[in-house]
């Protein structure tokens, strides 16, 4: 007589429909909200955690072999959730990373690149210049001689170094303004002309 007063119920409980699970879920809603709010710090991240281990439940229902297991069932998707929820989390974080750096590497070999391969109106510019210039701009900015050095062997001090180099660079300025309507708009870096 123990299992004809028993049988029923248990029989009842021990196939759960997916009403049922629904009904729980409901009932349970705000604590698993406040769960998911409470282990992550983001708002909207507990909001759409939320929403998957609703989804999750929602689709399984029916796999749940036991109503006496509910409960484990829903704590147990709930942490799966959550940790779907930090790997995803990851995944896009190594992956902002990932392309960030890819941006630097491309930016910098594109800054290198054109280091490389100034304009050719630089070259016919410096051949309208007088030879000293040319010597001087060559050794400070090409070579990248120390000053120190330099002006050591033109037997002249470190400011009336810097007086000829300025002068250099603004004759090189005035020949590149002459020769290239280009590079006075831009940089001789970015001219297009050949």
């Amino acid at each position: 007589m123990r299992t004809e007063k028993h049988g029923p119920d248990r029989a009842q409980r021990s196939l759960p429909d997916s009403d049922f699970v629904n009904q729980r879920l409901l009932e349970r809603r705000r604590a698993f909200l406040t769960y998911f709010r409470h282990k992550l710090s983001n708002a909207q991240d507990a909001e759409d955690a939320f929403q998957d281990f609703n989804l999750k439940i929602i689709r399984s229902a029916r796999s749940l072999q036991n109503a006496e297991k509910t409960d484990a069932w829903l704590g147990r998707t709930m942490r799966n959730t959550l940790i779907d929820h930090y790997r995803r989390r990851a995944t896009r974080k190594l992956g902002e990373t990932t392309y960030a750096q890819e941006v630097n590497i491309t930016a910098n070999a594109v800054k290198e690149t054109q280091v490389e391969t100034p304009c050719n109106c630089l070259g016919a510019a410096m051949l309208d210049l007088k030879p000293e210039y040319v010597s001087l701009l060559r050794r400070a900015y090409l070579a990248e001689e120390p000053r120190g050095r330099i002006a050591t062997d033109l037997g002249v001090t470190a400011n009336s170094l810097n007086v000829r180099l300025h002068r250099a660079r603004q004759a090189l300025k005035s020949a590149l303004e002459i020769s290239c309507p280009a590079c006075r708009a831009k940089s001789f870096m970015d001219c297009e002309c050949e």
